[in-house]
């Protein structure tokens, strides 16, 4: 189901609940969404593009129904995708994604971002010391 570019700030699902249950893709991309409320409807959905909305929560993604079903998913373009670890959280939480905003999700790219993630936090842990230290010696 093709929804793009609609100008839909919320998702109106009340009417017609069975017909939402057994849309397996939905194209959300170039709306105004803030919230994914009602997205609870979609209980198939193995596809689901957002991008291009005002998406801010990254929590918003936990609404999705049936997240082990998702395998391809598209939230490029909100401001969710500014957070450092969003498609490491991601794929943890959608574990069957075959695609990422537009990237194929392998078993290689899975394991160079648990790799990247895990490189980040051990820089932010050897900077915060190092700011420790310089904080002590002035």
């Amino acid at each position: 189901m093709s929804l793009n570019f609609q100008s839909i700030s919320h998702l109106d699902t009340e009417a017609q609940p069975k017909r939402w249950a057994k849309v397996s893709k939905l194209f959300l991309s170039h709306n105004q969404l803030f919230s994914l409320e009602g997205i609870e409807s979609f209980k198939s959905l193995t596809h689901l593009s957002l991008s291009h909305n005002r998406l801010q929560d990254i929590e918003e993604l936990a609404r999705i129904p049936n997240a082990r079903a998702l395998e391809c998913l598209g939230v490029k373009g909100n401001f969710m995708d500014r957070h450092p670890d969003y498609k490491a959280l991601l794929l943890q939480y959608f574990p069957r994604l075959k695609e990422l905003d537009g990237m194929q999700v392998t078993d290689a790219v899975r394991q160079q971002i648990r790799e990247a993630d895990q490189v980040r936090r051990l820089l932010m842990v050897f900077f915060y010391k190092m700011d420790q230290r310089v904080v002590k010696v002035t």
